[in-house]
């Protein structure tokens, strides 16, 4: 709104210029006297005054717009932010639902079942950021996992080639070096031992 109105207000100005110009070029004001040359020069000097606001403007117009786009910037780089928080939150979400899922399974005796949904959740962690709150959850996911690994001779039938494919998709992350030795000795034993579980 601002900006409009000082778009009228320097469209006056100029109007104002360019008619006193034309009057002074047709009337001559006595007992002045002013020569041709004179009014020309008058006139160019009007048209100058209103050449140099018009470029001022336009530099204003200019310096303006480099503000709007750094604004523009600010607020591209808190959206990035916010959509990698969101993303994160989505994650961290996911992870948990898996584990719920995977406990769930446990009080049903479906071991398998758990053991593969708890191996989700940990490799849902990985991906995330794993901030300090989140190692407990890994902590608690090593002795669900452990626990139903224990439970192996009790699997329902199994399908090996899923739990492999966890456990190496586990492994690949870059953040599996963070984890706890003892969760990766475990890993590396549940994979040893898939090729051996037991089929009912």
């Amino acid at each position: 709104m601002n900006k409009t109105k000082h778009i009228y207000c320097w469209l006056i100005v100029s109007l104002l210029c360019s008619m006193t110009a034309i009057c002074l070029s047709l009337f001559r004001i006595q007992p002045f006297s002013v020569s041709e040359s004179a009014y020309i020069g008058i006139i160019v000097t009007l048209m100058g005054i209103i050449f140099t606001i018009f470029v001022g403007y336009q530099i204003y117009n200019i310096i303006d717009i480099k503000k709007e786009l750094e604004n523009f910037s600010l607020q591209k780089e808190q959206l990035k932010e916010s959509v990698t928080k969101l993303s994160e939150y989505q994650t961290i979400n996911e992870a948990y639902n898996f584990n719920n899922r995977g406990m769930l399974a446990v009080s049903m005796s479906k071991y398998y079942s758990a053991i593969c949904l708890l191996l989700k959740s940990l490799e849902s962690l990985l991906s995330s950021s794993l901030l300090g709150n989140h190692w407990a959850d890994v902590d608690n996911l090593k002795n669900n996992i452990q626990y139903c690994f224990l439970k192996r001779q009790e699997f329902e039938t199994p399908e090996n080639d899923e739990l492999y494919k966890l456990i190496i998709n586990i492994m690949n992350y870059p953040k599996y070096n963070n984890l706890p030795d003892d969760l990766k000795q475990l890993l590396t034993e549940i994979k040893k031992n898939n090729s051996t579980l037991i089929h009912k």
